[in-house]
């Protein structure tokens, strides 16, 4: 069984190879229709949230698939080298496939501990952008929409531009800011306002 195991995982490895570097073309190329070059097209699959949807689909395929499926692989894989190496270590051709075969294992066992600390930085910068956007719905109102439209949709974690905490108001403090008509503060025309400037 080790052979079926080696020869999956290798085509397991380039298929996912294969697909990651389609999916950056796409969003490479969906970046470009759409007017610029976007930083998240280098930065594959720790985007959530792609406009293509074949980009986004690749993204989904990698984390809720191929990640599980490569870690119950190289967990059965490691399995049947033990059944191997206990039971029957003169089924082996060779000494060095034994050790190569060992290798192989703990290079995807390298593999799949990368990814998942990917995974957990494409989730933690997904939970950003969800706070970002929590925190300006909180304040979106008639006059944001009217002014500026819908800006508590953010297109992906670069929206953020880098912080991880902004230094300002929040959403509560700045809904608790008192607020007068602006008849009671006379006439604009007789002296200069921060709102008239």
């Amino acid at each position: 069984p080790i052979h079926a195991w080696l020869v999956v995982s290798y085509a397991f490895v380039v298929a996912v190879r294969t697909a990651h570097l389609f999916g950056a073309h796409l969003a490479k190329s969906q970046a470009q229709q759409s007017g610029g070059a976007s930083p998240a097209s280098e930065e594959f699959i720790l985007d959530l949230r792609h406009k293509a949807s074949a980009a986004r689909l690749l993204v989904s395929i990698t984390w809720r698939f191929a990640l599980p499926f490569f870690v119950f692989w190289t967990l059965l894989g490691t399995r049947w080298m033990s059944d191997v190496m206990q039971h029957s270590p003169t089924c082996v051709p060779s000494p060095e496939q034994l050790y190569f075969a060992m290798f192989w294992l703990v290079l995807c066992y390298g593999w799949i501990i990368v990814h998942c600390g990917v995974g957990g930085i494409a989730w933690l910068l997904e939970l950003r952008v969800r706070h970002a956007e929590r925190d300006l719905r909180a304040v979106e109102d008639a006059d944001v929409l009217a002014r500026w439209g819908q800006v508590s949709h953010l297109s992906d974690f670069h929206a953020l531009d880098g912080r991880a905490e902004m230094n300002g108001l929040t959403p509560d403090e700045i809904q608790s800011l008192p607020c007068e008509p602006y008849s009671r503060w006379g006439d604009c025309e007789e002296e200069e306002c921060s709102i008239c400037i």
